[in-house]
């Protein structure tokens, strides 16, 4: 079985599955519709998350819910080793209605919360069989109730990053949080306010500080600008606005765009799509 090769997506159930090892490298920031979850085979990669950033070993599980802005970098000529789910919480629904514990690490986070948890052997054995059986169903669509199935493996894999996460005592380093209060309270104001005026004149005024030093924690905790930040956030929303069937127009103006035409080309640049296009396809 080819590794490189294994890149498999089911469409129609809204759920992609990736196992890929090579050299190369994520360091834009972005965000996914839906949950993702990673398990990295290889030490050295690092993630940033919000106001967090993570040196990430061999045998660590990340998370991350879909208003999340997060970034993965590794070192140069360093093959990288993953596996990955990128998932719809849809397709499951019904599931999540009967036992909404089944997402509680992406939606309903307690007090502390990490991304990033380094397993131990038998979690990382027990996670990765799960996600070879997922990926052994997606190579053979003919199997009996192969849709099913795969919708139940997703469960299974849910209820193993439940166990995970409620008896995490294996953290990672996180680093960048000497900022995490400052940075943390620019980023609530930016996230409840997107149709104001979010120049950087407008924050150094609001939070006393120099335009320097906001840029310094933003470049050096979450790898980005205030600037794309503000722009992110604004797509990230109105995604939510677009999902409820609100015109394009109407969306431009509830998450702070003038132009019509910058909205556009900014969501396309993210998304891929056009605000309609993506309206129409959800």
């Amino acid at each position: 079985m080819d590794i490189n090769a294994m890149i498999n997506s089911c469409k129609d159930m809204d759920i992609f599955f990736l196992h890929k090892f090579d050299n190369s490298q994520m360091p834009c920031a972005h965000f996914h519709d839906g949950y993702e979850i990673t398990i990295t085979l290889t030490d050295g990669t690092a993630f940033y998350v919000e106001d967090k950033s993570y040196e990430i070993k061999s045998g660590t599980i990340s998370i991350f819910n879909e208003n999340e802005i997060h970034i993965q970098t590794n070192p140069d000529k360093v093959f990288y080793e993953r596996y990955n789910i990128h998932f719809e919480p849809q397709i499951i629904q019904d599931m999540i209605i009967a036992y909404p514990v089944l997402t509680k690490y992406f939606t309903n986070r307690p007090e502390g919360f990490e991304h990033c948890i380094l397993l131990d052997d038998p979690q990382k054995e027990n996670l990765i069989g799960l996600f070879k059986e997922l990926l052994y169903y997606y190579q053979n669509p003919d199997i009996n109730f192969c849709g099913l199935k795969i919708k139940f493996k997703l469960c299974e894999i849910l209820l193993a990053v439940n166990d995970i996460y409620s008896a995490n005592d294996k953290t990672l380093d996180v680093t960048n949080r000497e900022y995490k209060e400052q940075l943390n309270n620019i980023m609530e104001y930016i996230k409840n306010n997107l149709t104001d005026d979010l120049r950087l004149d407008v924050l150094m005024n609001k939070f006393y500080m120099s335009k320097t030093y906001i840029n310094k924690i933003f470049r050096q905790t979450i790898g980005m600008t205030p600037r794309q930040y503000i722009i992110y956030w604004r797509v990230m929303k109105s995604r939510e606005f677009l999902k409820q069937g609100i015109s394009v127009n109407q969306v431009r103006e509830l998450v702070g765009y003038d132009n019509t035409s910058e909205f556009i080309r900014t969501f396309k640049k993210l998304m891929g799509c056009t605000p309609k296009e993506y309206q129409k396809s959800t």
